[in-house]
């Protein structure tokens, strides 16, 4: 089978499509023939900077991936064949709080990656794809969809007619307004593309600002969303953005820090009461993976499409998402 893999620190150059033999599946393992594999931010930082993230080489990416189960190993039922997945961000986090062990599962991270032919997962470490979807839809739905669901959701979800407020257009912003739109709350989003911010304007966002025409944009969104500002936000940024929004006592929090963000920074100590929060929102667990399945369920007896666009939900280099976007 064909793998790509990291086999150096040379950044996306150092990308190799190497042969490898099938896996077996182990006990509670089983075997997936992937279809497809969606790329996250962080799966462009791991290859462009792979060495600070403790990465061994050669070291497949990606986290993501959708595809059929063609073999199982020992103490997985055989039903479980032909069935369309997709795989768990942290292949050992079933429930509960987070902790070193789920943190050394986390694929494309802590142990290899799913851009690839075939790889094992656990069998605890996959989700059925919801009614309707493709692969490639599946595939973009366990770290963006996931971690959006529940910053929007499962810690104080949500109400019809609330204000969320969401930084940026990557994936995780992405997902955020089409549920936020679907429960019927109004969002204000922030970018510096002109052509994205209207991307999501399509999608319902009700407010758009670019940052770069207006620096004070946290003034701007207390302007627009009167009565003591939005009632949620989706935090993506980092230290710029959480100081803006400490400053202005926005109502509810859900962080999403990216991978950029220094733990040794001063900002991070003046917001240190956020950082439990932030572990906790982070992707989530499998449980909420299957919460997903079933709201994306529903969505779908409702006529009701998600919307899936690689180039605009990934924020990756143009000439690796032409190199890995199809395995």
């Amino acid at each position: 089978m064909k793998s790509w893999e990291i086999i150096s620190e040379r950044g996306i150059k150092a990308l190799s499509l190497n042969e490898r033999d099938v896996p077996v599946p182990g006990f509670g393992e089983v075997l997936i023939d992937v279809r497809a594999s969606s790329i996250n931010f962080r799966d462009l930082m791991t290859i462009e900077d792979p060495l600070p993230r403790g990465v061994k080489f050669p070291f497949s990416p990606n986290s993501d991936c959708a595809g059929e189960v063609i073999d199982v190993g020992q103490g997985v039922d055989r039903a479980c064949l032909g069935k369309k997945v997709m795989g768990c961000f942290f292949q050992s986090w079933l429930s509960g709080e987070i902790n070193p062990s789920v943190m050394a599962s986390a694929l494309g991270g802590a142990i290899p990656g799913v851009l690839a032919e075939k790889v094992l997962l656990k069998h605890d470490g996959i989700v059925e794809i919801p009614k309707g979807f493709t692969f490639e839809e599946a595939s973009t739905l366990p770290c963006a969809a996931v971690t959006a669901w529940h910053s929007l959701v499962c810690r104080k979800s949500i109400k019809a007619g609330e204000k969320v407020l969401l930084l940026g257009t990557g994936g995780v912003s992405v997902f955020a307004q089409q549920f936020a739109n679907i429960m019927g709350a109004s969002t204000i989003v922030i970018s510096s593309s002109n052509e994205k911010l209207a991307r999501m304007s399509k999608l319902g966002a009700l407010e758009t600002i670019n940052y770069q025409d207006f620096p004070d944009w946290d003034q701007k969104v207390m302007d627009l969303s009167g009565d003591g500002g939005v009632d949620h936000i989706v935090e993506v940024g980092g230290p710029g953005t959480l100081e803006k929004i400490r400053s202005y006592g926005f109502k509810t929090f859900h962080p999403f820090i990216d991978e950029t963000y220094d733990e040794e920074q001063d900002a991070n100590k003046r917001m240190q009461m956020v950082i439990d929060e932030i572990q906790r929102i982070n992707n989530s667990t499998k449980k909420y993976q299957n919460y997903i399945w079933e709201n994306c369920n529903q969505i779908a007896e409702y006529n009701k499409r998600l919307f899936f666009d690689v180039k605009f939900i990934w924020r990756v280099k143009t000439e690796l998402r032409r190199t890995v976007a199809t395995v």
